[in-house]
């Protein structure tokens, strides 16, 4: 019988598990950005928006532009429609009420209820704004008749009567009707010198009666309307009333082209030239209603004669 050899079995180890992966951290250690990392970055951003910026501005300034000459063009329209149902364009400027053609042409510029509100009967229109106060028709501010660029928009002038003690209230306006070439000359010997309105070769000046026949030069040669900033002391360039100098509106809502166009400032002799507040120029309206930007370089001789209406120059090409 043979002897059974005990079977003896090795115990097996269990399968140690997998260690998990553990990152070494930092004492004092946290995820995120280091000062030079978030100046880096706050740095990039300040060049895209100095870069970005004057884009910004240049677009708007674009926009803004753009709704000044249709503003243009509207006033240009309204002076067509007027001449369309009473046979002319309307007076520059009425002596001695001093009404203004920017009020003449309100029903053609949808404004038919503040012209039902004025009073061609009374003396001057100075005296009904000084009656009327706030809700004087020359004290409601109109955007139409204000470039969008303009810096002071808003701002009225406040005219304290010494006698009463009301206020009489003027909006401004942006657009001026061209007189012509020159406003006035001095005439006589000396001791004895006058001043006498003259060249009134225009379209729009004090009592005018221009017709569409008298624009000899062609409409799309004559200028109509130009742009002028805000004057400095907001006296001039009110758009319902203007007296202007020696009382013929020069300056408050007419002008002529005798100093051209050049970059307005502080100092008065800037009521008295066109300008604006767009960078270079100003817009100006030609009698059929195109819109053009002239430049500061534009050269005088040529803006005079474009401000005839019968002076026989040949026509100048200019850049629209």
């Amino acid at each position: 019988m043979s002897e059974t050899k005990p079977v003896t079995t090795r115990a097996t180890r269990p399968q140690a598990r997998p260690r998990a992966c553990r990152l070494p951290v930092r004492a004092g250690r946290f995820a995120g950005f280091t000062i030079i990392e978030l100046l880096v970055v706050i740095a990039i951003i300040g060049i895209l928006v100095a870069l970005l910026l004057p884009a910004v501005q240049s677009a708007r300034e674009s926009a803004r532009r753009g709704q000044c000459v249709s503003q243009m063009k509207q006033m240009a329209l309204g002076l067509h429609l007027y001449h369309d149902a009473h046979g002319m364009f309307p007076r520059g400027n009425s002596v001695p009420k001093h009404w203004t053609f920017q009020a003449a042409i309100l029903p053609f510029m949808e404004q038919g209820a503040l012209f039902e509100m004025i009073d061609y009967n009374a003396w001057q229109c100075f005296d009904v704004t000084l009656a009327d106060g706030p809700d004087a028709v020359a004290a409601q501010e109109l955007p139409m008749y204000v470039c969008p660029s303009e810096a002071r928009i808003g701002e009225k002038y406040l005219l304290v009567d010494e006698h009463s003690g009301r206020t009489a209230i003027y909006a401004m306006t942006s657009y001026f009707g061209l007189i012509g070439t020159v406003h006035y000359e001095i005439v006589g010997p000396i001791f004895q010198q006058q001043l006498k309105t003259t060249n009134r070769d225009g379209v729009l000046f004090n009592n005018s009666s221009i017709q569409m026949r008298d624009v000899r030069d062609g409409a799309s040669n004559t200028l109509l309307l130009g742009e002028r900033g805000f004057a400095s002391d907001l006296r001039y360039g009110w758009w319902a009333c203007g007296a202007g100098q020696m009382s013929t509106g020069y300056g408050d809502n007419l002008l002529t082209a005798e100093l051209g166009i050049s970059p307005g400032g502080e100092s008065d002799l800037h009521r008295f030239h066109f300008w604006s507040h767009h960078p270079g120029g100003a817009d100006m309206t030609m009698v059929d209603t195109s819109t053009r930007f002239f430049s500061y370089d534009t050269d005088l001789q040529v803006l005079r004669e474009m401000a005839t209406r019968e002076g026989g120059e040949p026509p100048r090409p200019m850049t629209p």
